[in-house]
């Protein structure tokens, strides 16, 4: 299943941006209230457990 329908966080790959080097990054935007983006990346450490 995909991040997004598991712990409702959206990325990125990487290579979308970068094709040579983007496989080893993921792309993430950080927009809305900082609570909002602790909370997505509290969630993005735990997954996927």
């Amino acid at each position: 299943m995909r991040m997004i329908e598991e712990i409702g966080v959206a990325a990125t790959p990487g290579v979308d941006f970068d094709p040579i080097n983007g496989h080893k990054f993921l792309r993430l935007y950080y927009g809305g209230a900082h609570e909002q983006i602790c909370e997505g990346l509290k969630r993005i450490t735990r997954w996927p457990s």
